[in-house]
């Protein structure tokens, strides 16, 4: 949203839409309101903005205000989707090789004498060993 504009709380309702379209989700998308072009923007005009926005980031490309606070804060609403493994996957699991090489992004790989090693980034999720795999790691199958 720019300052320039007359209409900033009608370019406001869209997120206000968004939000309500998202708001029966368990993990709803992170949201971040930036209002760019507050050089240009009285200080009276400048406080109400602040007043009727305040979880929002107010900057000035043209000038690089308030550009590290928006970094700051874009870090901040970004969580990784994704983990790093490696793994020595034993041979008669060709399933798990073949689930990593679907689902992930393999960095490398390798044939050892006990199974095959990867070294990916897999989905949070896929990161966690299945049962089988657990309890051949606590047999000292898996390394």
């Amino acid at each position: 949203m720019a300052l320039t504009s007359i209409r900033w709380p009608d370019q406001c309702r869209p997120a206000g839409d968004l939000r309500r379209r998202h708001r029966h989700q368990s993990d709803p998308p992170p949201e971040l309101l930036v209002v760019n072009k507050v050089d240009a923007a009285g200080d009276l005009a400048l406080a109400k903005l602040r007043h009727a926005l305040p979880g929002a980031i107010f900057v000035s490309a043209a000038h690089r205000d308030g550009i590290d606070t928006l970094r700051r804060r874009m870090a901040e609403l970004t969580v990784p989707t994704d983990t790093a493994v490696d793994v020595l996957i034993p041979y008669d699991r060709g399933d798990l090789v073949a689930r990593v090489h679907a689902d992930g992004r393999v960095q490398a790989g390798r044939a050892q004498p006990d199974g095959t090693r990867l070294r990916a980034r897999v989905s949070a999720g896929a990161g966690r060993q299945p049962a089988g795999l657990r309890r051949r790691a606590r047999l000292g199958l898996v390394k």
